[in-house]
């Protein structure tokens, strides 16, 4: 992303911060635990899915995506870092003794639907006419039907 195309989500960054600050501070009054990481991660969940959908994903979907988002990637992460036999042994890799390869596959498919979801929401959005595409998800639909 450019400098004009990130200054452009100044007000989105804005309002995302806020929000978040806002909840903190509620839940501090109500002397309510808090995962700290938790919320830093929705915060950046929210702002890179308004930023690729161009805002389109609804706010009630938001928590339950990034939640669903952030447990896929979790597990790719696990996945990434456990070793894998086939790694010093390469002719071992066909037999997937360990499972990684079908593990990975699972999730790739969880990732997908993740991201299908959010691209069926901008179904309604086809009936525009964009010449000029504003966002990934936009880009994406116009690839897909074209």
């Amino acid at each position: 992303l450019s400098r004009k195309t990130l200054d452009s989500f100044y007000e989105l960054r804005r309002k995302e911060v806020r929000e978040r600050t806002r909840y903190l501070y509620e839940q501090g009054r109500k002397q309510s635990p808090v995962k700290v990481g938790d919320q830093l991660f929705l915060t950046m969940m929210n702002l890179t899915m308004n930023m690729l959908w161009g805002g389109s994903v609804k706010a009630e979907e938001m928590e339950s995506v990034g939640t669903e988002f952030k447990g896929v990637i979790s597990e790719i992460t696990r996945l990434l870092s456990e070793p894998n036999v086939s790694d010093f042994f390469p002719w071992l890799a066909r037999f997937d003794l360990q499972g990684l390869v079908k593990r990975m596959g699972v999730c790739a498919r969880e990732l997908d639907a993740v991201l299908d979801r959010a691209i069926e929401q901008m179904k309604p959005l086809r009936g525009r006419d964009d010449d000029e595409v504003k966002d990934l998800a936009r880009l994406s639909y116009r690839l897909v039907t074209e």
